[in-house]
């Protein structure tokens, strides 16, 4: 079972989401660092997600977009955190 915490300070345009999982840590490393197990993760339903760049070391860039058909409903841009 995992606990999310999302931390987001009044007045900043960012937002933290922290995931603890109850899993071995190279497990999580793997589908977090797979672009299709990613892509599920992120982007359920009938929705897709694609992703544009992505650098698993600590602090490195990671975006992508969530798409519903050939529509673009949101981009994720953000950085790996370990």
């Amino acid at each position: 079972m995992a606990t999310t915490e999302i931390i987001a300070e009044k007045g900043k345009q960012e937002f933290f989401i922290e995931r603890e999982f109850d899993a071995p840590r190279d497990r999580v490393f793997e589908a977090f660092s797979n672009p299709e197990t990613l892509a599920e993760f992120f982007a359920p339903f009938d929705l897709t997600m694609e992703f544009n760049y992505h650098d698993y070391r600590s602090r490195g860039p990671i975006a992508g977009a969530i798409k519903k058909g050939t529509k673009r409903s949101a981009r994720s841009p953000g950085l790996f955190t370990s």
